[in-house]
């Protein structure tokens, strides 16, 4: 198989995939695998990954990259792009239900962590510049969330439906807000903008 495409293997119960000379998979090409084991393996012919492929896959148990790879890695429990510093997936590894974003991450990519159940809490660094569209989608027990003073965009459905979160506060440097970041949650009764923000 030398590419997979958007959607591909949805729902469909794999426990694994061996992807070695896959040089294309396209955006949730996984989604919503079910089994009680999933394990993938990707190989140094890859070069393009679309939108998180392995969103609601909570049971994927293991992703094998070699860590020469010119641009991808697996890392700190998550799926990157090392030459632009882009989160593309979270592997549902979290601790208590924490998540430490690692530093050098400068962009959280479009569906990275969506339809995490099990995610209540995202430590972001300093340095992080963009979290983009659905990001953080349906996170349903996300609760706390401090942005960093480094972040300047955040994407249109960033958070939605994030049912559990309450508050959040946004940073003086956002500059960019191309849409509703939280729009269906429905237990978000607070936005506070830094004092310092120049609009």
């Amino acid at each position: 198989v030398t590419s997979v495409g958007d959607y591909a293997f949805a729902y469909t119960g794999l426990t694994k995939a061996d992807l070695s000379a896959a040089t294309y998979i396209g955006q949730h090409a996984f989604i919503k695998e079910e089994m009680t084991k999933f394990e993938v393996t990707l190989g140094t012919a890859l070069k393009e990954l679309g939108d998180n492929p392995f969103a609601m896959c909570d049971n994927l148990t293991e992703v094998k990259l070699d860590a020469d790879h010119p641009v991808f890695a697996v890392e700190n429990g998550c799926l990157l792009n090392r030459q632009d510093g882009r989160l593309i997936a979270f592997l549902h590894q979290t601790e208590n239900g924490t998540y430490t974003v690692a530093p050098e991450i400068r962009i959280i990519g479009r569906s990275a962590f969506a339809y995490s159940g099990e995610l209540e809490r995202v430590i972001f660094p300093e340095g992080l510049e963009v979290i983009e569209d659905s990001a953080f989608a349906r996170c349903a027990a996300l609760r706390g969330v401090v942005f960093p003073a480094s972040l300047t965009t955040l994407g249109n459905k960033a958070f939605a439906d994030c049912v559990s979160l309450t508050e959040v506060d946004l940073p003086a440097g956002l500059t960019q807000l191309p849409g509703n970041p939280f729009v269906g949650c429905t237990e978000l009764r607070e936005i506070r903008v830094a004092p310092d923000h120049p609009t």
